[in-house]
């Protein structure tokens, strides 16, 4: 059969951004281009609460064009999404840790889109922010009735790919460091959009089942539905939303062959990921205690542990990913060889996890060890704050007791 798609098409969509939101960024700062106008389009972008909220007065008549005309959900994938924010309501806190441990780490192994990242530094210097912030937007477009009429999860497409927009747009006009297009294609091209796709659908679907998590086809397929319309409203290109699983399986292995390679970048960001995901919930408790040699010996010792544990995740999470060459994805990242004992107590947890779940046989009552992990990291997450008191991440209440108390 002809390849679904090609190296020259793709070729030509990492020349291709998005234009509606590009044309907005535009909009706003030509309207006044000092540097303050960073500071008012991030505050703008931090006002995106709810999909009721309206425009704040004074905007560019393109900025206002661009909110109505891209916050209409594609009316095909309406039927499936609730579907898919089931799965979502189900096992939030699982799919949560496999975006920190395997989609991040995916996304860092793509050698070209990791130039954007570093080239903000923003993911560097603010590692556990980014996470946070990719997190949120994750719970707001997949919460049960997040891409409503009273959802946030619209806003929150909206101000994801006007983010997106203002990142091009600080690259494209840093002429201390220009950007080689002809090398890398346009930053946040249609490309590295759709592997951005594959990241939160695909990897996450196959995470699960790396963690001995089983789910339903009918499930897995809502699930992936649900992000084309999310795909859809963020700007991709409709010939880079593949219509089935099989056809994103497809596409994902065009791409992984095309972007994945060894970066100096990706080392960075998944180093830095690995600190941020290393101060947290059993670190942040022993910060509390006085500031002694003993409490400063304990502290570097849990950061120590954590460290060593999110690696071995990232690991079993990548095992069996490489690039054309053989080498395994892990080893281009450089994350640290998993201690044998390490590996050792993770395999036990998923065999019993996966146990408990065969003896239970209801889905209701379906909880495994890392669930206890993940809640714990969940609790650390809600109580960081972001100055003034303001939280950097928060899940529905409803949402919440369900993850912990089902």
């Amino acid at each position: 059969m002809p390849a679904r798609w090609t190296d020259a098409q793709l070729d030509r969509l990492r020349t291709v951004a998005d234009e509606p939101a590009d044309r907005a960024v535009r909009a706003f700062f030509n309207a006044s281009p000092d540097s303050a106008q960073w500071n008012r389009l991030h505050a703008l972008l931090d006002s995106f609460v709810s999909d009721s909220a309206a425009p704040p007065p004074g905007l560019p008549p393109e900025l206002i064009d661009y909110l109505t005309t891209t916050a209409r959900v594609p009316p095909p994938s309406l039927p499936r999404i609730s579907a898919g924010e089931a799965l979502f309501a189900d096992l939030g806190p699982e799919i949560l840790l496999v975006l920190g441990c395997y989609s991040l780490p995916a996304a860092y192994a793509a050698a070209k889109g990791a130039q954007v990242l570093c080239r903000t530094e923003f993911l560097e210097r603010a590692a556990q922010l980014r996470l946070f912030q990719t997190a949120q937007m994750i719970v707001d477009v997949m919460s049960p009735g997040g891409l409503g009429p009273r959802g946030t999860g619209i806003r929150a497409a909206q101000k994801v790919r006007l983010l997106h927009a203002s990142i091009r747009h600080l690259i494209r006009t840093d002429a201390s460091n220009p950007w080689n297009a002809d090398l890398l294609g346009v930053p946040i091209n249609q490309e590295d959009l759709a592997g951005t796709l594959m990241t939160f659908t695909l990897v996450v679907l196959d995470g699960l089942a790396k963690l001995d998590i089983t789910v339903p086809r009918e499930q897995q397929e809502a699930y992936y539905d649900a992000w084309r319309a999310v795909a859809s409203l963020m700007g991709l290109v409709d010939e880079l939303i593949p219509a089935t699983l099989e056809e994103a399986r497809e596409l994902m292995t065009v791409i992984h062959r095309r972007q994945i390679a060894a970066s100096p970048e990706g080392v960075r960001l998944t180093q830095s990921l690995l600190q941020a995901l290393s101060e947290g919930p059993f670190a942040a408790e022993a910060a509390g205690a006085p500031a002694s040699w003993l409490s400063r010996l304990a502290n570097g010792a849990i950061e120590h542990e954590m460290k060593q544990i999110s690696s071995v995740l990232m690991r079993h999470m990548l095992d069996g990913q490489a690039d054309r060459n053989g080498t395994p994805v892990a080893d281009l990242l450089q994350l640290p060889p998993a201690p044998m004992f390490s590996e050792f107590l993770l395999d036990v947890a998923l065999r019993i996890g996966a146990a408990i779940e065969h003896d239970l046989n209801d889905t209701a009552h379906r909880r495994r060890v890392l669930r206890w992990f993940n809640i714990r990291l969940i609790d650390w997450m809600l109580t960081r704050q972001l100055g003034a008191g303001r939280s950097l991440f928060s899940v529905p209440d409803s949402l919440y007791a369900s993850w912990k108390h089902t």
